[in-house]
């Protein structure tokens, strides 16, 4: 009895068909690529698609296997993807190991071994796989000279080297990236200043012209603990660079912490401030009423 059944089990196996009486892998491999093709051709595939089959599979001709112009055009689109992702990948591991020994260098003030890897060829933008940057190393650091040497280098001013410049501020390494042509507009994630609230902090009057005239907006939507400018220059009594950012459309009605720019100024004892400000609140309104 045992013996029959293995026979039958066997017998079924050989029709392409499993014990459990569903279709045999072959079987749903055949039918998966007839489906692939329905979708590739539509409802009619055409003839010279090269198919071939096995009768004993019990599958109607039109769901065969590939035929080998298919499977070798496959292959290589498979091969050619694979080739495409390992000389991606090779060419950023290149550039990373080469991101290292010059952010090292620029790390560590290393003028003449900067200069030395700039001139093997070294990419001066290469990052390591953190995203750092020579640049972004030096602006870290402050050190003005090292960022002009990468600058005149081919350096990219990034958001990320003016971060720096304003977290630890660094202000002359902050102007060198803005008359690199970084964005005026960059802010800081965690307070968000900007390069407009730093001049304004210093009472740099010139650079926050500078500023202006490149891009900056005058009213930035800083975040959380940073002041807008405009209210940091009203408690600074800093008239000039209140009627500065005035001029170029910074709002006197601005809420920060539920007061204006006005408000700051009179609670400071910065009256001559005030008065302006409370003018300029005035031009405003008179202006909308019209």
């Amino acid at each position: 009895m045992s013996g029959s059944r293995s026979d039958r089990g066997r017998e079924r196996r050989s029709r392409g068909i499993r014990a459990s009486g569903r279709p045999s892998l072959r079987k749903r491999i055949a039918r998966g690529r007839r489906s692939l093709l329905r979708r590739l051709f539509g409802p009619s595939i055409p003839e010279d698609i090269g198919l071939s089959y096995r009768a004993e599979d019990g599958l109607a001709p039109e769901a065969m296997r590939l035929g080998p112009w298919v499977t070798w055009a496959v292959g290589a689109l498979a091969l050619a993807m694979i080739l495409w992702l390992a000389v991606g990948f090779g060419a950023r591991l290149w550039r990373q190991s080469h991101a290292r020994p010059l952010l090292r260098a620029a790390d560590s003030g290393d003028a003449e071994r900067v200069r030395a890897l700039v001139a093997a060829g070294v990419d001066v933008n290469a990052a390591d796989p953190k995203g750092d940057t020579a640049l972004g190393a030096a602006a870290r650091r402050g050190d003005a000279r090292m960022v002009a040497m990468l600058l005149d280098a081919g350096a990219t001013p990034t958001p990320e080297a003016v971060r720096w410049a304003i977290m630890n501020g660094h202000h002359d390494v902050l102007k060198a990236l803005i008359r690199a042509g970084a964005d005026p507009n960059t802010t800081c994630a965690w307070d968000g200043r900007c390069p407009l609230t730093e001049a304004v902090r210093r009472g740099d009057a010139a650079f926050a012209r500078e500023l202006l005239a490149r891009g900056a907006a005058p009213s930035p939507d800083v975040a959380r603990l940073a002041r807008p400018p405009l209210h940091t220059a009203a408690a600074d009594g800093n008239e000039e660079i209140v009627r500065l950012l005035l001029e170029h459309g910074a709002d006197p009605r601005v809420l920060w912490q539920a007061r204006t720019p006005a408000q700051i100024a009179r609670d400071g004892g910065q009256t001559g401030t005030a008065r302006i400000l409370e003018e300029a609140e005035a031009a405003h309104a008179q202006r909308q009423s019209r």
